[in-house]
């Protein structure tokens, strides 16, 4: 007979587009992380090399709460920022957000592409996508 234990030492961890939520489940022993959870989809993520360095796809979240990394959504990196969107200052503040979390200078990331809409092309200038795919793979 199998033996249950008083305290469950696994989480099936569920997600969706807006949030993470985590359930008590023995069956799915599924180590308790939610980063393990949120970059663990990095394969999916859209990053191809181009003459200059990766191109990385990101979806862009102006006027959240805080700065930060929030994960894969789709072929997309989520990136929120606390800067409004307006004359380009979340813009400048996402392209400081991914240095930071990819270990880059500032300046070797900038916008290629989708200036005004909320799913934006960061030139990663210097990397691969084989390279920008790793340190996505692992970011703190």
């Amino acid at each position: 007979m199998p033996t249950i234990h008083p305290r469950p030492r696994f989480f099936l961890l569920r997600v969706s587009p807006l949030r993470v939520s985590a359930s008590i489940c023995s069956l799915f022993p599924v180590p308790c992380s939610r980063f393990w959870l949120l970059m663990n989809g990095t394969g999916n993520i859209s990053v191809r090399d181009t003459e200059g360095g990766a191109i990385l796809a990101v979806k862009v979240v102006p006027g959240a709460s805080r700065d930060r990394v929030v994960g894969p959504l789709g072929d997309a990196l989520k990136v929120a920022t606390s800067a409004p969107p307006e004359k380009g200052k979340a813009n400048a503040a996402v392209g400081a957000i991914l240095a930071k979390a990819l270990g880059l200078d500032r300046r070797a990331v900038e916008l290629a592409g989708g200036a005004s809409s909320p799913r934006k092309e960061f030139l990663l200038r210097g990397l691969s996508a084989g390279e920008a795919r790793r340190r996505l793979e692992a970011m703190p």
